[in-house]
C-alpha cells in the first residue's frame, strides 16, 4: 500500500523523466513528458506491504510466474527466491541483485522505483532494487521508502 501520495514537484517530475529516459521503460518518460501521465510520489512503510507489490517480472531466466507462484506476474518477495534458484538463468539479474544489496546494505544507495497505476500498482521500474530493498529489510516491520506513482 501507497501512503502520503502527493503530486510530485516539476524539479521531481524533470529528474525522474531524465533517469526514466535512459531505462528499458524509457517509453513512460515520455507518457510523462507529454503529460499523458503524471507523477505522484509516496511512501510503502512496510516491509510487508513491499513485498505484495506486484513487479514487471513475469519470466526469471525461465521460470515462469504463472508456473512457479500461479500469478502472472511476480511479486516483490518472490523475486530473490527466483534469482537464486539453480534453474534461473538470468545470471546478470541475479548479479545485480547481489550488488544492490550491498550497495543497499552499505547505504550507498538510494532507491528509485517507479509504479505504473493502471488497475493495479506494477513496478516498472527498479524491480530488482524493490527485492532487494525487500531483503536487506526482511526484519524490520516498519520501513520508509519513497516511490513514484505514474497514473492517469
Amino acid at each position: 500500500m501507497i501512503e502520503d501520495l502527493i503530486k510530485a514537484t516539476s524539479e521531481e517530475l524533470n529528474a525522474q523523466v531524465e533517469f526514466l529516459a535512459s531505462t528499458p521503460v524509457y517509453w513512460l518518460a515520455q507518457l510523462l513528458r507529454d503529460g499523458r501521465l503524471r507523477l505522484m510520489k509516496g511512501r510503502i512503510t512496510s516491509t510487508k506491504a513491499l513485498g505484495e507489490q506486484m513487479t514487471i517480472f513475469g519470466d526469471l531466466g525461465g521460470i515462469l510466474a504463472p508456473e512457479e507462484v500461479g500469478l502472472d506476474k511476480y511479486l516483490v518477495k518472490q523475486v530473490r527466491a527466483v534469482l537464486m534458484n539453480e534453474s534461473c538463468k538470468d545470471v546478470k539479474s541475479r548479479q545485480r541483485f547481489h550488488t544492490l544489496v550491498a550497495e543497499l546494505t552499505a547505504d550507498s544507495l538510494k532507491p528509485n522505483i517507479t509504479l505504473l497505476r493502471d488497475g493495479r500498482d506494477i513496478i516498472y521500474d527498479g524491480n530488482k532494487t524493490a527485492a532487494a530493498y525487500h531483503y536487506v529489510h526482511i526484519s524490520d516491520e516498519r520501513i520508509d521508502l519513497s516511490v513514484f506513482v505514474a497514473e492517469a
